[in-house]
């Protein structure tokens, strides 16, 4: 298997492998994911041992935040020193970053240490999804694509147990802890069994550093803007922050103006419809998944129709949807193209949302169970699809910065998802309130509703506009 350029994917060097690489891989991916998980079950054992509630909240924001900056950095890196390297590079990142947050002896010396961990997740993330590219064919990535979907609803479910259970026996630190020798074992085995690096760049390329701190700069500024009502930023530290912004779009216009090779996310993924539509389609179908299971148990709870376990146990509904619609559409996109898997996903989303826009807090528990789970297939059609487009679509030897830039969108959509939302909802409550409006909290949470389905009009839009044909023979 060969890219126009001449570079040899590591597909048919490792046919004999593939099945241990993959599962590795996979290891490596559930790691990241449970980690991620887990975290939800554990705040307040932390805030109770650790206090300090103002920064308790940000284990979760900033694992996230480092994610995200680690996303376009990992996927460049995997195309310069190939994904063998990136993702013990990865790896290491993420045993320092467990082994610090078992030592830290408080609330701010864990935070920096959930940083460096969550650097190392997103480098995990993305690495295995290069690898999984690499290795298997145009035909073969859509049902893999699946596959590691299943990983990830996996560790929905599994993370929170798990971590609430290991805490029970052990201790909130040992489930961190853990991650050290399991860490070791993959990186060990990767290392050993994976080939060296068969593809090569086609000329050398450097990381511009001011082009990645420039990046850095403007994700973490638009997340704190996003995040600035929750953060109760002061209008001085908003306006800074605005500033930031600017600054480093400017600078990564002018670096990239001057040399397309220093952009981290490559150009045609900005500029070409075979590459946006299914980008933005993501990032829409991401807002809508991770809002409505954010929003939903403070809904339900509030309006006291369920408990935090019940509520909880709806929301699963959406994580095993997930896992069932990458499965299900893993195998069509090979024999049917792109664009009806993705309009099919947007339909569900449609009907998910829809019908969550429809319910009251005295609705069944099953009505909005079947929301969730419509909304988990749609998510799961669009995500498998949408990566499987851009993977079979872009250079080979650019394939790690494509994938890259895929999960970048998801993790955007992720962030805008709970953050924006939320931060509506909180806006429309007090507005509401402030009207002596009679039932203002539900209200508050249909005006997202009504947003969300809004944003899944606008995913079947772009879904629409995805790539017809099927995937390349390659």
């Amino acid at each position: 298997m060969t890219s126009s350029a001449g570079a040899t994917v590591a597909a048919p060097v490792a046919v004999s492998a593939r099945p241990l690489l993959t599962l590795l891989a996979m290891l490596a991916l559930f790691l990241a994911a449970m980690d991620s998980t887990a975290m939800g079950t554990l705040l307040p054992f932390i805030k109770g041992q650790l206090g300090d509630e103002a920064l308790y909240p940000w284990l979760m924001s900033g694992f996230i935040l480092a994610s995200v900056l680690a996303t376009p950095l990992a996927g460049w890196m995997a195309d310069i020193v190939g994904e063998k390297t990136a993702i013990l590079g990865a790896l290491l990142l993420f045993l320092l970053g467990s082994l610090a947050i078992w030592y830290a002896p408080s609330m701010q010396m864990l935070l920096w240490a959930r940083v460096l961990q969550g650097a190392g997740a997103g480098a995990i993330t993305v690495t295995t999804y290069v690898i999984i590219g690499r290795l298997y064919s145009a035909q073969e990535r859509g049902k893999m694509q699946g596959i590691l979907s299943l990983v990830w609803g996996l560790a929905a479910i599994a993370g929170p147990l798990a971590g609430a259970l290991i805490h029970q026996l052990w201790g909130w630190r040992t489930v961190f802890l853990l991650n050290v020798p399991l860490c070791l074992v993959i990186a060990a085995l990767i290392a050993a069994a994976y080939p060296r690096a068969a593809q090569a760049p086609t000329s050398p390329k450097r990381i511009d550093p001011l082009t990645l701190l420039a990046f850095a700069a403007f994700l973490t500024s638009a997340l704190l803007l996003i995040m600035a009502g929750s953060l109760r930023l002061s209008e001085a530290s908003r306006n800074g922050w605005s500033a930031v912004l600017a600054a480093s779009l400017l600078i990564q216009a002018w670096r990239v103006y001057a040399n397309k090779e220093r952009s981290l996310v490559p150009v045609a993924f900005l500029s070409e419809r075979r590459y946006l539509a299914p980008a933005l389609a993501t990032v829409l179908a991401s807002i809508t998944l991770y809002a409505s299971v954010t929003l939903l148990p403070l809904y339900l709870n509030g309006s006291g129709h369920t408990d935090s376990v019940e509520g909880g146990l709806l929301v699963m509904a959406a994580a095993l949807g997930w896992v069932v619609g990458s499965a299900l559409c893993g195998g069509l996109t090979g024999k049917i193209g792109f664009r009806l898997p993705g309009v099919i996903g947007a339909l569900l989303l449609l009907g998910g949302t829809g019908l969550l826009m429809t319910l009251t807090p005295a609705a069944a528990n099953a009505m909005f169970a079947l929301s969730q789970g419509l909304i988990g297939l749609g998510i799961g059609f669009i995500a498998t699809t949408a990566l499987v487009a851009v993977q079979n679509q872009a250079p080979l030897e650019r394939i790690g910065g494509y994938t890259a830039a895929i999960q970048l969108c998801r993790n955007i959509g992720a962030a805008l998802g709970i953050n924006t939302m939320a931060s509506l909802q909180i806006m429309s409550l007090r507005e509401l309130e402030g009207g002596h409006v009679a039932n203002a909290w539900s209200l508050s949470f249909d005006r997202s509703f009504e947003v969300l389905f809004a944003m899944t009009v606008l995913a079947l839009l772009c879904a629409l506009f995805m790539s017809s044909r099927p995937v390349r023979q390659n």
